[in-house]
């Protein structure tokens, strides 16, 4: 499961990554706004919240990340939302600082992409 998992978020990172580089992302987060809302945010901060497998909840915080610094309407929601965002990534960032290089790295800039006004 974690596997499966790990390399559907890869593929996600990919993808944002492309719609990034063609200016995209924005427009399909407009597009798709009730799922990026609804589904994948409550599903990423899970992964970063449990933790059951690293490498997922680095994925997942890199993956908010870019969702995060490249998507307005994407950060307000994710400000607005009823789970302690900031919290969870803030105890991402202190438990990656201990265990795990990428995670860290991942949970502060994305933790640094939430606090961007």
């Amino acid at each position: 499961h974690a596997q499966i998992r790990n390399g559907a978020l890869n593929t996600i990172v990919n993808i944002f990554v492309v719609l990034v580089k063609v200016n995209s992302l924005e427009v399909t987060i407009r597009g798709g706004q009730e799922w990026f809302n609804e589904t994948l945010l409550p599903l990423l901060i899970e992964d970063i919240k449990n933790c059951d497998c690293i490498h997922n909840a680095c994925l997942s915080s890199k993956c908010l990340g870019i969702l995060l610094s490249n998507s307005e309407v994407f950060r307000a929601y994710a400000k607005e939302y009823g789970v302690d965002l900031l919290s969870v990534l803030e105890e991402a960032v202190a438990r990656g600082a201990g265990l795990h290089q990428n995670l860290y790295s991942e949970a502060q800039s994305t933790l640094n992409a939430l606090q961007c006004q």
